[in-house]
Formats: C-alpha cells, structure tokens, sequence
C-alpha cells in the first residue's frame, strides 16, 4: 500500500504564492487534505488533492489547544490513516507529531525529495522563491537542506 500524504496548509500556501505547486503533484501524485486545511489554504483546490476528514472530532480539538485548527485537523487525520506522512512546517506541530510518533516532512523536505528526483535543478533557487513570498527558514536550516542537496 502508498503511503498517502496529508499537507497542512503551511506548504500548500508557500508553493502556490511563490509559483511552485505543481512540485507537490510531481514528487506525490496525490495529496490529501482537510476540510479545515482547504479553508485555510483559501484558493480552490487542485485535482490532485482529494478532500478527507478526520473522523475522531475531539481528537482535532485537544490538538487545537497546541496547534492551529489545520496542524490539528492534518495530525488528526494522520494518526486515523495507515502509512501516512503529513507535512508541517510549524515548530509546534511538528514536535506535536513527533511526541504522537506521527511520520512528518516540512516543505523543505519536499523541495529535497523534488531535487532528488530531478524534478528541480538546484534547491537555491526554489528558497529564494519561498523566501521571496515570506517563508521563513533559519540560515542553519538552510544550510543544511543545501547540503544534503549537493550545492554547499
């Protein structure tokens, strides 16, 4: 069985403002998100993300007393899902999932799996696109992810 991917809205909302979404399709083929999520994310969303809740609704809300409602809804749905890995980029929710033993990437780890499939050429640029658009990595993360890509 695939695994099956769920995006909180963090990656969905960088890759679209700095014109790199399609990467998501590219590396995953598929994308599953919230109810929640979608609102957040604000825009209609592409085919290739298929809508799914999470069925425990107190679950969602005890995680909301740590993270956003889309972090919770995602976390939820996560741990309701079979071989699922989700991808979060706040701190919180990220320690969140790895406190619930919860498989999880960040939008800089989809930008590695990206460059690994040669899907992009360089990482830098991509960054410089994310960063460009407001996303916020610190130059130790950045360091970092460069060199896991082979460009430091």
């Amino acid at each position: 069985m695939p695994e099956v991917i769920i995006s909180d809205s963090s990656c969905l909302i960088t890759l679209t403002n700095a014109g790199h979404l399609e990467l998501l399709k590219h590396v995953y083929g598929q994308i599953t998100t919230t109810s929640i999520v979608a609102q957040e994310f604000g825009l209609p969303l592409p085919v290739w993300v298929v809508l799914k809740d999470p069925i425990d609704e107190k679950l969602v809300a005890r995680f909301m007393d740590l993270v956003d409602g889309g972090e919770a809804s995602a976390i939820a749905l996560a741990m309701e899902t079979e071989r699922s890995v989700v991808i979060l980029d706040d701190l919180a929710a990220r320690r969140l999932a790895t406190d619930l033993e919860i498989p999880h990437t960040g939008t800089i780890g989809v930008l590695l799996k990206a460059k690994t499939q040669s899907l992009i050429p360089a990482l830098e640029p991509v960054l410089s696109d994310l960063k460009s658009v407001g996303f916020r990595i610190s130059s130790d993360l950045e360091e970092k992810a460069l060199r896991l890509a082979g460009e430091r």
